[in-house]
């Protein structure tokens, strides 16, 4: 697992076809609920789930599925 990421609650459902759906998630005392999930991607580190919160910021929520804990990427500032 990438050394910058940084493993965070999240709160989700799996669909019926197995994927996990979040739905928000809390970052350094905030939690933020998910408006829209974009791309999907699955690597070493896990499935990789862009997300937008409201005010149009995207997360990078990693999940890594070996172990079923959610990790993120925080963003670029």
């Amino acid at each position: 697992m990438d050394r910058y990421f940084q493993k965070i609650e999240v709160g989700a459902h799996k669909e019926i076809g197995g994927q996990w759906e979040p739905d928000r998630f809390i970052w350094q005392d905030t939690i933020y609920k998910i408006l829209e999930i974009g791309r999907r991607w699955q690597d070493e580190d896990g499935e990789h789930i862009l997300v937008m919160v409201p005010g149009g910021q995207v997360y990078e929520l990693i999940l890594a599925t070996d172990q079923i804990s959610w990790y993120l990427k925080p963003p670029v500032t």
